[in-house]
């Protein structure tokens, strides 16, 4: 049983809004997309927080859990890709609708990720 529990744990991101941390757990996450230092996490049932953390750092939270940075301003969670579109350029439609433009320095490590 702890060890159910510290394995849940382990799996949980912290994100720090304001004077409240949230802990998230990453397959609840579709995508984030950044301005600046600003980041919107989004989640499946809807919801989204903006955090002041960098793209970069969410990348390195994230990494092994099966998100994949598609652009220098998207990170999306591959187990909600629902289809690839390409029409001169690739774009990934998500489980909740939103379409994100692939850039073309990572269309070709989202088709190695993905394999195909």
């Amino acid at each position: 049983m702890k060890t159910e529990r510290s394995n849940q744990a382990a799996r949980r991101i912290p994100v720090h809004i304001k004077n409240v941390t949230f802990c998230f757990q990453p397959d609840q996450v579709t995508h984030l997309e950044c301005a600046g230092c600003l980041c919107t996490v989004y989640f499946a049932n809807g919801k989204k927080h903006s955090v002041t953390k960098t793209l970069k750092s969410f990348e390195a939270l994230l990494s092994g859990h099966g998100f994949l940075r598609v652009h220098h301003n998207a990170i999306v969670n591959i187990h909600h890709i629902e289809k690839i579109s390409r029409n001169g350029k690739y774009i990934v439609e998500l489980s909740d609708g939103k379409q994100i433009v692939v850039s073309r320095r990572k269309a070709k490590e989202l088709r190695e990720f993905l394999g195909y």
